[in-house]
């Protein structure tokens, strides 16, 4: 999610930020950014409030809406920054992505940040890393799919030899494959950290 993982080091970026203009009615590059730092922290501890139950849905999602509105205001005000270039160029593709960037909101599955995901990456990072390469595409090409089906079986809590044995089974008889994986209801599905 951009407001834990990318826009944090632009908004520092832009805090950083001195125009040299030395009078001006509207906030420089680094007030938008300072300004847009704040906000991002205070999402930051609104989401781990509601997590450890410190906070009841209703104000989370009340204080959520208004960090947004506060959030785009200062993104629009940044899109008419004078001072920085890139400051306007930042908010300017913050601003076109926005609805993309608070899904977390519409959907409690989504978590805030991608810490998750990258961690869910890392043992087939050090596996490619240690394994001195594939000697063909398909070898490089079967490394990523069989850890997907292993990471998906992990989550959905499946045993991952019973369900390749029955694909395997089905390939062989040279028919189509029709194992499915079971999809979760919305309202069961917990991702490992939230246990």
């Amino acid at each position: 999610m951009w407001v834990t993982t990318i826009l944090p080091g632009n908004f520092g970026n832009c805090a950083g930020r001195t125009g040299c203009v030395t009078w001006r009615p509207w906030p420089g590059a680094g007030e938008i950014g300072q300004r847009l730092v704040v906000l991002a922290r205070a999402v930051f501890r609104t989401y781990h409030r509601i997590r450890d139950g410190t906070l009841d849905e209703v104000r989370y999602r009340q204080r959520m809406l208004r960090l947004r509105g506060a959030m785009r205001r200062q993104l629009e005000q940044g899109q008419r920054c004078t001072d920085s270039t890139r400051t306007v160029n930042q908010c300017r593709h913050a601003l076109k992505d926005e609805e993309m960037y608070w899904t977390f909101l519409r959907d409690w599955r989504i978590p805030l940040t991608n810490n998750y995901a990258e961690r869910q990456q890392r043992s087939y990072v050090i596996w490619r890393k240690i394994s001195f390469f594939s000697q063909s595409l398909r070898g490089e090409q079967f490394r990523p799919m069989i850890l997907t089906v292993l990471k998906t079986t992990e989550q959905l809590r499946l045993n991952p030899v019973e369900l390749l044995t029955e694909v395997f089974a089905q390939g062989l008889r040279g028919g189509p494959i029709t194992t499915r994986l079971p999809l979760p209801e919305p309202d069961t599905l917990r991702l490992p950290h939230e246990k």
